[in-house]
Order: structure tokens, then C-alpha cells, then sequence
């Protein structure tokens, strides 16, 4: 079947012919194109691109119509195109996050030295007469222990180590060891030997208070020495008396190491009336100047 082609038109809506639609269909093309190259161009930087585009209008249209305004414009427009130029992007540097605050740790102290306070309480206790001190220190603690001879010095001591600068508590194990010479005193002056009158005989009644001083003498150690004094009141002669307090001297001495006193442990010695415990010229005065007292001797 024939037809004519002559009047057949892409786009039936345009005047123009078949031939001229696709003319300008192409060169509409070539302005895409052209603005697809100038971007390239713009991010390449390719100068080939200038020379190729007039080029390529040319063989697009080489029998187009020139005298027509639609396609004069369309290949003016291909051949005097710009690139676009889109603008740089510009990428913002990453703000900068501060560096958290670094907390430094707290700095533990040394742990403070505490002095050595064993040497001020050993000092203490012997100077209140603690005899054979020993002193534990833990801290601030002291357990002292060690022989006095009362409570009183008892007291004292632990007074004295609980004041050494640094101390806050004492513990206490000293042991009240009362001396030989205090306890034998002590007992003869509640229970005063009694003698015969002007005589050295040891009356019975005093047999028990001799008795009680024989076991504290036994319990004593074996290196106690102790010397057994007599003495008597200002009745008599000076020399008489001086014998008398001799003679009663020995009659203890005598009476005691016959209960087991070691007998290296004790002499008597007389003193007459050379010490008056009591002066005065009254009878109970008298009384109180007779007596027996025992005193320690010096290794």
C-alpha cells in the first residue's frame, strides 16, 4: 500500500514538516548535550569540549533550513552555550569536639610514720621506779609491764607512760611486788616484837608475828640480803644500850633461822640508841624507840 510521506509529521500539533521536527528535536539534544559537556567540563577542566560541540551542530544540521528563526536560535544556543557552572560544594570541616575534661585522680597521702614511743615509755616507767620495764608499742598503744613496789607506784607509772607524747592508751600488766624490807617493816610495826624488860628474851606474843616474817623470808629470793636492826629507847646507859639492841638483834636473828631462813640471807647488827623514831620522853615514845626493822644491804 503507497502513501504520501510528504506531509507526515512527528508531532502532528507543528507547522513544521516531518524533516524539520527531527531537525529541531536534535538540536534541543544538542542543547542537553551541551550542558552535560559543560558540566564535565567544569568538573574535568576539559578545553575539548569548546571546539567539539560547533563541530558536532554542523553535521547534526547540514541541510537544515537556516532561514528558519527556530532553528537559527536552536544552533545559535548549541554554539554560544555556557557550561553551567554549579557551584562548588563546600564541605564544612568536622567541628572539633572538645576533649572532655580529664578529672585527675585523687592523690592518696602517704600513710603518716608514727615515732617509735618505746624509748620514752621505758624512760617513764623507770623513772617511777618500775623495776625490769618492758614496754609493747602498737601505734599508739603501750602495754607496759614490770615490778613496784605499792600501788601507789603502780599508779604513778602508768600516770607517767600515759603522758609520753603520742600515746592515747596503756594498757596495764605491771605486777605490785612490795619489797621484802617494806613487808617485814610493815608487819613489825603493826605487831611490835616484844622483849623482856632491859632483857633480849622474845616474849610469846610476838612468837606469831616472827613466824609470819620466817614465810616472807623463805618467799624472798635466794639472792635477798637483809640486815636485822635492833635498837632501844634512851633509858640506860649509852653503852648498855648499845649492847641490849645487839643482844635483842641476834634473838630474832636467831628465832628466824629457825623457821628455814637461808641463812646467808640475814645478819643483825645493833644500833643502841642512835636513832629515836619517836622523841619525846613519854612512855609510848619509849615504846616506840624499842624495835627490831630490817634493812636491805647493797649487793
Amino acid at each position: 500500500m503507497s502513501y504520501e510521506t510528504k506531509d507526515r509529521k512527528l508531532i502532528p500539533e507543528w507547522e513544521k514538516h516531518e524533516d524539520e521536527q527531527i531537525v529541531i528535536i536534535g538540536v534541543l539534544a544538542l542543547i542537553v548535550l551541551a550542558a552535560l559537556l559543560g558540566y564535565g567540563k567544569w568538573r574535568g577542566g576539559n578545553d575539548e569540549a569548546d571546539t567539539a560541540l560547533p563541530a558536532a551542530v554542523s553535521q547534526v544540521l547540514p541541510d537544515s533550513d537556516t532561514s528558519d528563526p527556530l532553528v537559527v536560535a536552536a544552533a545559535t544556543e548549541v554554539e554560544t552555550a555556557s557550561p553551567t557552572t554549579v557551584p562548588a560544594t563546600t564541605t564544612e570541616a568536622p567541628t572539633t569536639t572538645e576533649a572532655p575534661t580529664t578529672t585527675a585522680a585523687p592523690t592518696t597521702a602517704a600513710p603518716t610514720t608514727l615515732p617509735d614511743l618505746q624509748p620514752d615509755v621505758l624512760a617513764a616507767l623507770g623513772a617511777a621506779g618500775v623495776d625490769g620495764p618492758v614496754a609493747e608499742v602498737d601505734g599508739t598503744i603501750a602495754t607496759v609491764r614490770g615490778t613496784v613496789a605499792s600501788e601507789e607506784a603502780r599508779t604513778q607509772a602508768l600516770t607517767d607512760a600515759a603522758a609520753v607524747a603520742g600515746v592515747t592508751e596503756v594498757v596495764d600488766e605491771l605486777t605490785v611486788v612490795v619489797p621484802v624490807t617494806d613487808r617485814l617493816n610493815e608487819l613489825f610495826e603493826l605487831a611490835p616484837i616484844q622483849f623482856a624488860t632491859s632483857s633480849p628474851v622474845i616474849l610469846d606474843s610476838s612468837f606469831g608475828t616472827l613466824d609470819s616474817a620466817a614465810e616472807i623470808l623463805t618467799a624472798a629470793p635466794a639472792d635477798t640480803r637483809l640486815e636485822v636492826q635492833g635498837y632501844t629507847d634512851l633509858a640506860g646507859s649509852e653503852s648498855s644500850n648499845l649492847t641490849l639492841s645487839q643482844q635483842r638483834a641476834d634473838a630474832v636473828l636467831t628465832y628466824l633461822l629457825g623457821k628455814d631462813v637461808p641463812t646467808d640471807m640475814l645478819t643483825a647488827k645493833g644500833y643502841g640508841e642512835t636513832d629515836q623514831f619517836a622523841p619525846g620522853d613519854k612512855a609510848e615514845d619509849y615504846e616506840a624507840n624499842r624495835r627490831v626493822r630490817f634493812e636491805l644491804l647493797s649487793s
